[in-house]
């Protein structure tokens, strides 16, 4: 079984750290990314999967990363996170075609959102 690769985004190290050990104790081959900017680099140089993506960047926000990301690789899945529960960022998710979910998040619930979204691991 092939195990499906993530990029994680955050400008919080804690953050980072905590989706990372779970995800990867969750089976998944996860990588991270400080800022948008090193978020599209990455995301263009590795073979990722799905991107979890925070809104709320210094430098170079998701939105703006995101954006850049759908024009260079328009199927890659990609999970918004956010601790701002605006009306704008919902309104900008739905535009990106991205799902948004809030902060803190369960790990049990994203793992659920990340299965929705990518297909079962090859045998």
């Amino acid at each position: 079984m092939t195990p499906r690769r993530l990029l994680i985004t955050d400008d919080e190290s804690d953050v980072r750290d905590l989706l990372q050990q779970e995800l990867t104790s969750a089976g998944f081959i996860v990588n991270t990314a400080s800022n948008g900017a090193d978020a599209v680099v990455e995301a263009v140089e590795g073979q990722y999967d799905l991107l979890i993506m925070d809104m709320h960047m210094v430098g170079m926000d998701g939105i703006e990363a995101i954006r850049v990301l759908h024009s260079i690789r328009p199927n890659l899945p990609i999970l918004g996170l956010s601790g701002y529960a605006s009306r704008g960022f919902n309104v900008e998710a739905r535009k990106l075609n991205i799902k948004l979910l809030g902060k803190p998040i369960d790990i049990d619930d994203l793992v659920k959102e990340i299965n929705l979204l990518l297909p079962p691991p090859a045998a």
